[in-house]
């Protein structure tokens, strides 16, 4: 698991780490300058790294580090999960950039959302950007995207036309749209540093099929 939430890197505290364990921007540092570097950490879940970032990281990575840094980790992992800044891709601003230079390299996008129009709205924005949708001519082909869509308890917000509506058109331009219920219980996991299958069968139930919608959308794909 890799921390590039520039702008808000907090794996830090949910996994708990310390202060002493090397950070992206030191790994960064390291592949520049053409020296040896190592998994940084490894998390209570078993063969689970992670790459946390520091906290005041400033102007973010060139396209051309994220691409060598990334090269590195497909020979070191089965699969590497990058948390990104909420930015749409665009050279518009440092955590912009970053989102842009992970997407140009990555194979699958996640976009989560709720049943908040503003979220909803988010997404579609995000699916039309040229570096998501493809776009030929600037050299950018696309990329494959699903969405956990974690939806509201109350009926009534469901199926509210306008929410409805967004869904539809969410899921006609992604691979899949992964449903998944709003439950307390998985602030209530983070709270208690347990893991979130283990504290709601519905939970665990949403989470598998998530992951299962991921492999066959990377086997795919």
């Amino acid at each position: 698991m890799i921390d590039q939430n520039i702008g808000n890197p907090d794996q830090w505290g949910r996994l708990n780490l310390t202060t002493r364990v090397r950070t992206v921007s030191e790994i960064m540092a390291d592949i520049e300058a053409g020296r040896e570097w190592s998994v940084p950490a490894w998390g209570r879940t078993p063969a689970l790294a992670v790459y946390p970032e520091r906290r005041d990281v400033g102007d973010g990575y060139s396209p051309a580090q994220i691409e060598r840094f990334a090269a590195q980790l497909r020979q070191l992992h089965m699969i590497s999960i990058v948390d990104l800044p909420n930015r749409i891709p665009a050279f518009t601003s440092a955590e912009a950039s970053v989102c842009a230079g992970w997407i140009a390299c990555s194979d699958l996008l996640l976009l989560p959302t709720t049943d908040d129009p503003t979220r909803l709205q988010g997404v579609l924005d995000y699916l039309q950007a040229p570096m998501v949708r493809g776009d030929a001519s600037l050299g950018y082909r696309g990329i494959p995207v699903i969405v956990p869509y974690i939806r509201s308890p109350l009926r009534a917000v469901r199926e509210d036309p306008g929410v409805r509506s967004m869904l539809g058109q969410i899921r006609h331009r992604v691979v899949a749209v992964v449903d998944i219920p709003k439950n307390e219980r998985a602030t209530l996991a983070i709270v208690r540093g347990q893991p979130i299958t283990e504290v709601d069968a519905g939970l665990r139930d949403a989470y598998l099929e998530l992951a299962t919608v991921v492999a066959r959308a990377l086997q795919e794909h």
